[in-house]
């Protein structure tokens, strides 16, 4: 039921889409480090995955690693696309970014925290439905359909 009532997501962008053109494109970025995920929160709002709004003049890529920056002030190197998922109103476009062991994240711009977590505790917690939804179907491995391992066999972005 919670799909349907969600939204739709799919592994390849590159098949037809049935989106809404009033849609908003979102770079969407987990980023991973010893088994945790990076969480992000503005003031007084709910923990998310890094990202935001895809500019007309930019790709889905440039996005990601200029929102990463911005809100974290880390640079990205390699990102990995994993697939486009379809809220009610926004596509993620859902990146994966290994991050390095000198790289600490900090908040900058309108993000006031950020919080590696376990990805077993977001159903624990206050998250946007976006987070819990991709957090769950990249580690419980909703991949099956189209027996791949999605962190391991999609290309690198550079």
């Amino acid at each position: 039921m919670r799909r349907a009532l969600y939204g739709h997501w799919r592994i390849h962008p590159q098949q037809p889409q049935a989106w809404s053109p009033l849609m908003k494109d979102r770079a969407t970025i987990v980023c991973r480090r010893d088994g945790q995920i990076l969480l992000v929160a503005r003031d007084r709002a709910r923990w998310a995955l890094p990202g935001g709004t895809v500019r007309k003049s930019e790709a889905p890529v440039q996005a990601a690693r200029r929102e990463l920056q911005e809100e974290t002030q880390m640079v990205a190197g390699s990102l990995q696309y994993l697939f486009a998922f379809g809220g009610l109103s926004k596509r993620h476009h859902v990146f994966v970014f290994d991050v390095p062991e000198q790289a600490w994240p900090r908040p900058d711009n309108e993000i006031e925290q950020c919080r590696w977590v376990h990805p077993g505790r977001i159903a624990t917690m206050s998250t946007s439905v976006p987070t819990r939804e991709i957090v769950t179907m990249i580690y419980q491995r909703r991949w099956r359909e189209w027996d791949i391992d999605p962190l391991m066999d999609l290309p690198l972005w550079r």
